[in-house]
């Protein structure tokens, strides 16, 4: 098409063609059309970056000049080579460094290139430091600071980074300027030796942080431990904090000890709370709303989603729910499936509720409009009862996550799955299932270690005769669904990875004339959650 069949098109009318060609994912076919719709599709085009640092950041490995002023997300994915291996921190605090002089700070970042390069970006709200390693590496207190300068910043994650671990010999613990951010997001891995790790300047770093941005948060994602909870949960107002997700391990939170229910009393807008906390060992599991504990009102009456890791038959919190609630998620954080081999079987613990616990819980949760349910729990005389609840109670289920574990007793058969099917043919809106079943085959591992190798088991039979059976299962839960399931997501074996558990998804495949499911059909491994 040329410019001057385009002239009569005023710009309101180009915005609307761009916008429609934007939602069915035609932005780059219709960008090379002509000059004129090129230019008005340079903001959808130029939307979103993601950069891999190997070094500090220079001109040649950034975004382009011409197009920084259509940039609206950036993610940074640091590949810095002073990344310290996390088990060989003590040889890292010793060898040369290419450019740091601190191995616990990552200097990819603190280049006056960057900071001009991030002033020339008009339309950037987004910004996320992404780190996939299991190292002790941190973004500097001046890069922090730096960032948040940036007033159209309002979108900020630090992604398996520390922040600000220790200080440069110029930097000081003070934030003068910080843009008003509506998310914040402070994640680590489950899977790393880093808890052992405290640094007091990470906390005032977050501290200040906090302090500068609580009025205007609407979501907030913190490492439990890591953050400062007690210094500003208690004592400042988030009046529009909506989601709120603490990941790590569970902790005493105030002197004297304060519940959740209490920690959480001045965030009245909550919509979501996803409390995903290991449980150490040594510890007793704290009740989210302890019984006896005088709370005037329910302080969220806006709350759709709750996530509460270590669930506890006696508290309160479970007959207070609202009938609007949408998600439930009563599972253990890390599963205790992946207990052998992530490392957490060390210093964390699984005091699962049994059937017939998760049965008095779920009665109270008077939940109807529930389209979402994870459950995790110890296998008892309860469970076909059980299922018949969830069955009946929650009929605007689209998603239902699964994991039961046998009876404590080494002899102890797995139960039937008759339940569960009947459980499943009973909802008719149900879209994906996730199932652990802790089947009698399905405990021990298929690997052994050789070395630094992990090779696969002699007994290759007792593998695929096992992946047979999940095959086999997923075929009868494919051929139970009501009309609407897709997808059956199952804990199975892989011959390829190191590790001999991962989720693999199925594919429900039904009769074309009938709609009746018929078998599954593998798809892409999920990654492990």
């Amino acid at each position: 098409m040329a410019d001057d069949k385009v002239t009569a098109l005023n710009d309101d009318v180009l915005d609307l063609i761009v916008e429609a060609a934007s939602h069915v994912q035609a932005i780059p076919a219709l960008s090379r059309t002509c000059r004129r719709i090129r230019l008005r599709c340079l903001p959808s085009l130029c939307r979103e970056f993601s950069l891999r640092m190997p070094v500090p950041v220079v001109p040649r490995a950034f975004v382009p000049e011409a197009l920084r002023p259509y940039v609206s997300v950036l993610h940074f994915n640091d590949r810095c080579g002073d990344i310290p291996r996390e088990e060989n921190l003590r040889d890292a605090l010793e060898r040369d460094l290419r450019f740091t002089h601190d191995p616990l700070l990552c200097a990819v970042y603190s280049t006056p290139f960057l900071a001009t390069a991030l002033k020339s970006m008009p339309r950037l709200h987004t910004l996320s430091f992404n780190l996939r390693w299991l190292p002790i590496h941190g973004i500097p207190w001046s890069v922090v600071q730096m960032v948040l300068a940036l007033p159209t910043l309002r979108n900020l994650a630090i992604n398996g980074h520390r922040v600000a671990p220790s200080l440069l010999p110029e930097e000081e613990l003070v934030l003068d300027h910080c843009a008003p951010l509506t998310s914040f997001q402070h994640t680590m891995s489950d899977y790393r030796r880093w808890r052992k790790q405290d640094y007091p300047d990470e906390r005032h770093a977050l501290l200040l942080i906090l302090n500068r941005t609580h009025a205007t948060l609407e979501t907030l994602a913190l490492v439990a431990e890591l953050s400062p909870l007690d210094e500003t949960f208690t004592t400042l107002e988030w009046p529009n904090l909506r989601e709120l997700r603490l990941r790590g391990e569970c902790k005493t939170i105030g002197d004297p000890s304060l519940p959740f229910i209490a920690l959480f009393a001045n965030m009245p807008r909550l919509r979501r709370i996803e409390l995903q906390l290991a449980q150490p060992k040594g510890v007793d599991p704290q009740p989210f709303w302890p019984p006896g504990h005088d709370t005037v009102e329910w302080p969220w009456p806006h709350l759709r989603h709750l996530t509460l890791s270590c669930p506890h038959v006696d508290d309160q919190i479970y007959g207070a729910l609202p009938s609007t609630l949408e998600s439930l998620a009563l599972c253990y954080t890390p599963h205790m499936i992946h207990s052998v081999w992530n490392g957490m079987g060390m210093h964390c613990q699984w005091p699962l509720v049994g059937s017939s616990e998760m049965l008095q819980i779920l009665r109270r949760c008077r939940c109807p409009r529930l389209t979402s349910l994870e459950v995790e729990y110890r296998e008892d005389e309860a469970n076909a009862e059980l299922m018949q609840h969830i069955g009946v109670s929650y009929p605007a289920l689209t998603s239902f996550k699964l994991l039961r574990y046998r009876a404590v007793d080494s002899d102890a058969e797995a139960g039937p799955s008759d339940p569960l099917l009947r459980m499943i043919r009973a909802h008719p809106r149900l879209q994906h299932i996730c199932l652990h079943l802790d089947h009698p085959d399905t405990t021990a591992s298929f690997y052994h270690p050789t070395g630094y190798r992990y090779d696969i088991a002699e007994d290759t039979t007792r593998l695929e005769a096992y992946l047979a059976l999940t095959q086999s299962l997923a075929d009868n839960l494919a051929g139970a669904s009501g009309p609407s399931l897709e997808t059956i997501t199952l804990w199975a074996p892989h011959s390829y990875f190191p590790y001999s558990w991962f989720w693999e998804s199925f594919a429900v495949v039904r009769d074309e004339a009938t709609g009746v499911g018929v078998c599954a059909q593998a798809v892409t491994p999920r990654k492990r959650n």
